[in-house]
């Protein structure tokens, strides 16, 4: 027998906490309850998320296995796929953040490893300090670049909101190859005249295809 959040009191469902209250405010049992969904065994997810915790730190749990994970009554292999999964992303997201950029190679790696699956274009933005590490990474929009002004504004917003000196651009092309088109080129050129009114350099463009990246700074595009 499972147990949902939807069999919880109104007033214990995380989903409802969070809509009203913000994701921040959630405790990490109602954390973990929202990753895995339903229990097992007679255990709601709420339980079973309270049960983990108290034997874990969060620094321990990020740590923990496949196994670790399911010892606890109510945690198959789907449910400790779902958190490990979950920590793994939050990992992910601190290195990133954490990491410097000292060349376009890595540029390319950086935004590769996250863009090289996506089925729709997407411009993505990292934010540099001047020691060259990476202050955030944003996604600017889904969708076509055609809409121009409204993604200028936001780079240079978003740029300007983490104190950003640089920035460094990505966009794929998800049906085709990373070849730098006539219109990438010219929005490139008008990002960077607006990011230099604000005291912030384009450092590079990097174009995500099919199987290969191409930076717009090796190709002297910028």
């Amino acid at each position: 027998m499972s147990y949902s959040i939807k069999e919880l009191p109104e007033s214990e469902r995380p989903i409802e906490k969070l809509l009203e209250k913000g994701i921040e405010n959630l405790t990490e049992p109602e954390l973990i309850a929202l990753i895995i969904k339903t229990g097992l065994h007679g255990k709601n997810p709420k339980d079973i998320g309270k049960s983990i915790m108290e034997k874990y730190s969060i620094e321990e749990l990020a740590k923990a296995s496949l196994e670790d994970i399911k010892e606890f009554r109510g945690i198959n292999n789907v449910k400790a796929a779902q958190i490990i999964s979950a920590l793994e992303l939050s990992k992910r997201s601190d290195v990133s953040k954490k990491k410097e950029i000292k060349s376009s190679g890595e540029a390319k790696k950086l935004f590769r490893d996250t863009m090289s699956d996506l089925d729709q274009e997407e411009l993505h933005a990292a934010y540099i300090a001047p020691n060259n590490k990476v202050i955030a990474l944003e996604k600017i929009f889904k969708g076509s670049l055609k809409n121009l002004a409204v993604n200028k504004r936001d780079i240079v917003r978003k740029g300007l909101e983490n104190n950003a000196s640089a920035v460094i651009l990505a966009h794929n092309h998800p049906m085709g190859d990373s070849d730098p088109t006539e219109r990438d080129v010219n929005t490139t050129k008008i990002i960077s005249d607006s990011l230099k009114q604000f005291q912030m350099e384009l450092l590079d463009h990097i174009i995500v295809g099919d199987d290969s990246s191409i930076s717009m700074r090796e190709e002297k595009l910028i």
